[in-house]
């Protein structure tokens, strides 16, 4: 079961790779998309933050001793898988921005 539930929290995530890149504006179900993941993206950015700002916080708190290099090397992956996904986010935000933009000029003209 909580694979699962990670599954479901993650599956919308690499679908919009795909979705973004063969988006249908005229499709039935375009804007159900549109706007899911414009709830979507900000909560997994939310989250995504705060996973960093936790990452710093254990690499400070744990590592009292800096001769424990394993923990070092942990927390450090830690906090570049963090904002690894804090510019994937920021890139698919950017990506829906360009999206909206299109919208916007095609509903313009």
């Amino acid at each position: 079961m909580e694979k699962f539930l990670k599954l479901l929290v993650l599956a919308p995530y690499f679908y919009f790779l795909r979705w973004i890149e063969k988006v249908d504006k005229d499709s039935r179900y375009f804007t159900f998309f549109y706007y899911f993941y414009w709830i979507y993206l900000p909560l997994w950015a939310l989250f995504s933050i705060a996973f960093t700002g936790f990452s710093v916080l254990l690499f400070n708190y744990i590592l009292l001793s800096p001769r424990d290099l394993t923990r070092w090397g942990i927390c450090l992956l830690l906090i570049f898988l963090s904002l690894v996904n804090d510019w994937k986010v920021f890139d698919c935000l950017k990506k829906m921005n360009k999206l909206r933009l299109d919208k916007k000029k095609a509903s313009n003209n």
